[in-house]
């Protein structure tokens, strides 16, 4: 009868000092909580700062002392309102947050408290700089789709506050162009992206600076991305290539070139070579040629463009050719 007692006896003492060594925060210690542990600030501009208060719950039944708190950057800077908060009672850590980069930012905050305790805070942002371009980025393809009449809206904001003495833009190219919609107003500038009908397909992916020069600044500031452009673009139809290189040859040689009418072009236009220019043209097909050029004995370069009949289409441009003959 004793020996089936003891069994049980033991484990009765080791739950006991089980639930002796657990005075943690679930056997009725301090518990630091914080509802609300990431905030997400959106978008901030690089002249602004965000501030938070998070708010620290000590959800145990003893005293929570906070003992230590670390940030990953000097952007931010927190301020505790009191370092031991007592049962069922709150503290805040107030945040000032500024985002030291551009694009996505994300930083944090640990807090150490008693039992060995960390807590980690986040705070997030999308840094635009000094100034955000809407949209920051144009597709061509989707623009012409977008806007049939050419014309893309496109705006510089800065930060509430600040005012734009002058904004511009820098070179762009025949297919854009970039147009102020009168001078700056307070914190805005307006200008519109003219697309001009294109002559042959392209592919782009550029950026166009973009200077600024805010009120107090005595000289203009590059914003660091500019005006992205992307995109795919080709008229109707086109020639290919747009370019007819023949490279470089002895006088007296000849080299012919295979050249292409590409698009929804209704009917075959009449092309012609310029007077002089030792080119032969040759139709070889609905809508092909076979162009053949007799390079000239003094050396020299030549360029030039084929000429189109008169009633061909009206944005049908006709292709370059490009070549150089050497002495022979």
């Amino acid at each position: 009868m004793r020996r089936g007692r003891l069994p049980l006896i033991l484990l009765l003492l080791l739950a006991s000092l089980g639930g002796c060594r657990d005075g943690g925060a679930e056997g009725g210690g301090p518990r630091l909580v914080v509802d609300e542990p990431e905030v997400d600030f959106g978008p901030v501009f690089s002249t602004e700062s965000r501030h938070h208060d998070f708010v620290l719950r000590n959800a145990g039944t003893r005293p929570l002392k906070i003992h230590r708190i670390k940030k990953d950057c000097g952007c931010t800077q927190p301020v505790l309102s009191r370092a031991e908060i007592p049962p069922g009672e709150t503290a805040r850590l107030a945040v000032d947050f500024k985002p030291p980069y551009l694009g996505e930012v994300a930083k944090r905050i640990w807090i150490f408290s008693d039992g060995g305790q960390e807590t980690v805070l986040w705070m997030r942002a999308r840094s635009y700089g000094v100034a955000r371009i809407d949209p920051p980025v144009i597709d061509l393809a989707a623009a012409r789709e977008a806007h049939p009449d050419g014309r893309v809206p496109v705006e510089i904001v800065v930060a509430e506050g600040e005012t734009i003495e002058d904004a511009r833009f820098g070179e762009t190219s025949p297919e854009f162009t970039l147009r102020p919609l009168g001078p700056p107003t307070g914190g805005r500038a307006r200008f519109e992206l003219v697309l001009a009908p294109p002559v042959e397909p392209a592919a782009y992916r550029d950026a166009i600076p973009v200077w600024l020069t805010l009120r107090g600044q005595t000289a203009p500031q590059r914003l660091p991305f500019g005006l992205q452009i992307t995109g795919r673009i080709a008229p109707a139809h086109w020639f290919d290539p747009p370019v007819l290189n023949f490279g470089a040859a002895e006088g007296g040689t000849s080299r012919t070139r295979r050249l292409r009418l590409v698009g929804a072009e209704a009917t075959t236009p009449e092309l012609r070579a310029p007077a002089d220019s030792g080119l032969e043209i040759r139709p070889v097909g609905a809508g092909e040629w076979d162009v053949t050029l007799r390079f000239p004995v003094a050396g020299r370069r030549i360029a030039g463009r084929l000429e189109l009949a008169a009633d061909a289409s009206s944005d049908l441009v006709a292709p370059r050719f490009l070549a150089r003959s050497r002495d022979g």
